[in-house]
């Protein structure tokens, strides 16, 4: 184990030829990924040079549901110089080179654990948010993971975070019969920039009726929300919070590039937000619009040396006009979503125009995307008839100024492909999906020219 370390936010929660089985002092958990939905396509050509499919994981009892679900179960991750695939509730893959030598790791259980991985320097964190039984305190505690004797991890030093519901949202309403109580609290991916490491948070409250001796009764309603930023500047072993939104916020995430620290939070209306805190500064920016239109929960971020980069399932076909015409029920599967990417520089005062990277697919589902260096590749789902779907791809070799058309990865007269995950690591385009349950993997360079 050497000195790079990433953080995920995830919640708590082989079959392989020629494998070695290691086992690592680090607590199981589920990494909190958006479902991959499917999309119905264009007449682009299936893509040769990918290598033969490979079955890593057989499902015991597929149906369509469960090889959905499966996606929760699952995640692909760059670490540590590695690339580390979940492949079950304690199960991982960790890969070295370029894809030929899978090591099998068995990883023992905490499931009350909730894992924050991201770029630092010699260590990650592992995170865990617990409601107070009377939903007026949050306690957010925070372990050190180091690397241990013998290439295994180790855990290190604890440090807690408390949070009251009057610190977040105030007292209680004056002149109201009812009172607030947190009813939710969760966290994103994080990342490290400089000295200092930065995890998004999102609490939000419900109303409640109180009876005449103050005892809480029945939830009336949704109440205020908040998210944000939890900052630390020592390793884990102290805490800020800082409020960037107070409004609901189901997926966030930041990533940092060499200049600056991004924060992406998506509300159920469809908007996309980001604030930037630069690396020279103290303070976050006021969150700026980046999109209205997209699917609540379908986006991915990720970031270059000094660009970051954001996709989307994008619904705007589905406004105005167009919601009469199409409505919104076919929801993530509609065909007339469509998947667009934008970016920005460090140093640039905006973000890029979007680009429409589907074309005219129809059926398109959510995107994944991985970025190394100045090369960025999105894959998405399409769907190609009834319980039929294929996995489609494009690649930039310029940071996003131009892309390559959509190619098509898998059969559409073969099973149904779906939920993929991506990851470009030292130079290798790595992607693994689901096929009738089974998690399926396959590579490629990426192009030279």
């Amino acid at each position: 184990m050497n000195d790079r370390t990433i953080w995920l936010a995830s919640a708590p929660g082989s079959h392989l030829s020629n494998c070695v089985n290691i086992r690592l002092r680090l607590p199981t958990f589920v990494v909190f990924i958006s479902l991959m939905a499917q999309g119905s396509g264009s007449a682009a050509s299936q893509d040769s040079e990918w290598s033969a499919p490979r079955t890593i994981e057989k499902a015991p009892n597929w149906t369509a549901h469960n090889s959905m679900s499966a996606v929760h179960c699952w995640s692909l991750s760059k670490w540590n110089n590695t690339l580390l695939c979940r492949k079950g509730a304690s199960e991982w893959l960790i890969l070295r080179d370029d894809g030929s030598n899978w090591v099998e790791a068995t990883l023992e259980a905490t499931n009350s654990w909730v894992v924050f991985l991201a770029p630092a320097d010699d260590f990650g964190l592992l995170g865990r948010m617990e409601l107070a039984k009377d939903k007026h305190q949050l306690s957010l505690s925070f372990r050190r993971i180091e690397s241990g004797p013998d290439s295994l991890i180790a855990l290190g030093a604890t440090s807690e975070l408390v949070l009251t519901r009057k610190e977040l949202f105030g007292g209680p309403p004056a002149g109201k019969p009812f009172s607030l109580v947190l009813s939710y609290a969760t966290c994103g991916p994080g990342a490290r920039d400089g000295t200092n490491v930065y995890v998004p948070y999102y609490v939000t409250t419900e109303e409640v009726s109180l009876s005449s001796a103050g005892v809480q009764q029945t939830t009336l309603g949704i109440g205020p929300a908040e998210a944000g930023v939890l900052a630390s500047s020592d390793r884990g072993a102290s805490w800020t919070r800082t409020r960037l939104l107070g409004f609901e916020s189901w997926v966030q995430a930041i990533k940092a590039t060499q200049g600056a620290a991004h924060l992406f939070a998506h509300e159920p209306q469809g908007k996309i937000w980001c604030s930037t805190k630069l690396r020279q500064e103290s303070a976050w920016s006021t969150p700026q619009l980046l999109v209205n239109s997209a699917y609540t929960g379908h986006f991915m971020a990720d970031a270059g040396d000094d660009i970051a980069h954001l996709c989307w399932l994008d619904e705007r076909k589905k406004e105005g006009l167009g919601f009469l015409l199409y409505g919104r029920l076919g929801g993530p599967n509609d065909r007339r979503n469509r998947i667009y990417y934008r970016n920005k520089k460090d140093g640039d005062a905006a973000w890029s125009k979007e680009v429409l990277l589907s074309g005219s697919m129809s059926w398109v589902g959510q995107p994944v995307m991985s970025a190394e260096g100045n090369r960025i590749v999105v894959a998405w789902g399409n769907r190609t008839g009834q319980l039929k779907a294929d996995i489609y791809y494009c690649m930039s070799k310029d940071n996003g100024q131009t892309w390559t058309r959509p190619s098509r990865l898998t059969d559409s007269e073969g099973p149904s492909a779906e939920c993929p995950k991506i990851a470009l690591f030292r130079g290798v385009i790595h992607l693994f999906y689901t096929e009738q349950g089974n998690l399926v993997y396959r590579n490629r360079p990426f192009p030279a020219r």
